[in-house]
């Protein structure tokens, strides 16, 4: 018998939002804006771009300078600047895996109360939730920058129970990071949802993708 939730809160980047996709998407728009870095022979292609993002995610100046350093390519403005752009394609074009936004709709449709815990800064996150159209669909968004605590700190994600009005103990919370998302929801005693990817080192209620929701709920 499946158990009736009151609601399900969401992570978005890498669990709604498909990371790789939308960096690829800005980084077709960068090619036709700038043919001539990315058409020389040394310039990387989208496998070695999203590599080299992976290895600077927590420092974006240092992802370009490096690309510079791989490829010979001069900057004609600063890295600071040139980031500042590239960051405006990927934030006003993100990607939604297919699966999230039928997802979402047959959720609210069913009547559950909907919510997003996200980590990051206020003005890229609120950016991509308005961008890809989650924003319309969930009643509270929460993000780690504007609330002053991130997950997994059981505090941020009460926020947003505490403002749908729903019980930890009948919410369901889905998510990619088992050492922020899966971690932080079962200590403040909701069940958790994994989606699989990394490896595995939570022990959360259950796992699968996100078409496995449309049978569990």
């Amino acid at each position: 018998m499946k158990k009736r939730y009151d609601a399900v809160l969401f992570d978005l980047d890498g669990t709604l939002l498909d990371n790789n996709a939308s960096f690829a998407r800005a980084f077709e728009v960068m090619k036709m804006l700038f043919p001539e870095t990315f058409s020389q022979p040394q310039a990387l292609d989208l496998a070695g771009m999203i590599d080299l993002r992976r290895k600077h995610e927590a420092n974006p100046e240092a992802f370009l300078i490096d690309y510079c350093k791989k490829t010979g390519w001069v900057l004609e403005r600063s890295p600071e600047a040139f980031y500042s752009f590239w960051s405006s394609l990927y934030l006003d074009y993100p990607v939604l895996y297919p699966e999230s936004l039928p997802l979402l709709h047959y959720l609210k449709d069913k009547g559950y109360k909907l919510g997003i815990v996200t980590n990051g800064h206020t003005v890229s996150q609120s950016r991509k939730l308005r961008a890809c159209g989650v924003d319309d669909l969930v009643e509270v968004s929460v993000i780690s920058e504007s609330a002053g605590v991130a997950k997994p700190d059981p505090a941020i994600y009460r926020m947003v129970l505490d403002r749908l009005q729903a019980k930890p103990e009948e919410s369901l919370f889905v998510g990619n990071n088992p050492d922020t998302d899966i971690l932080g929801a079962l200590n403040t005693g909701m069940d958790a949802f994994y989606i699989l990817g990394r490896p595995q080192t939570q022990n959360p209620t259950y796992s699968g993708n996100l078409k496995d929701l449309f049978d569990l709920l």
